[in-house]
C-alpha cells in the first residue's frame, strides 16, 4: 500500500509501480468513480474501448463471472454518480 499527497490543486502522483503495473503513461485518461462510501476508484479509460475487449474471453472466467464483474463495475459507477 502506498500513501499519496494531494497537492493545493487537488493532484496526486500514482506510485511508479501503479503506473506501470497499469500502464498509465502521460494522456491516460482515468475515470474517477466516488463509490459513496469513503472510496475513491481510479479505472484507466482505453482508447480504443473495443480493441480493449478483443481477446477478452479466450481463457478467462466464465460468462457469468464476466456479467457479475460487468454488474459490480456499473454499480460502483452509478453509486458515484448518485
Amino acid at each position: 500500500m502506498s500513501i499519496v499527497h494531494a497537492s493545493s490543486k487537488g493532484q496526486v502522483v500514482l506510485p511508479r509501480d501503479v503506473r506501470r503495473r497499469y500502464g498509465i503513461t502521460r494522456g491516460t485518461r482515468l475515470e474517477v468513480i466516488d463509490s459513496g462510501r469513503g472510496t475513491i476508484v481510479l479505472v484507466p479509460v482505453p482508447d480504443d474501448p473495443l480493441a480493449a475487449l478483443d481477446g477478452m474471453l479466450a481463457g478467462g472466467g466464465s460468462a457469468a463471472e464476466l456479467v457479475a464483474e460487468a454488474r459490480r463495475l456499473d454499480a460502483l459507477r452509478e453509486a458515484g454518480r448518485a
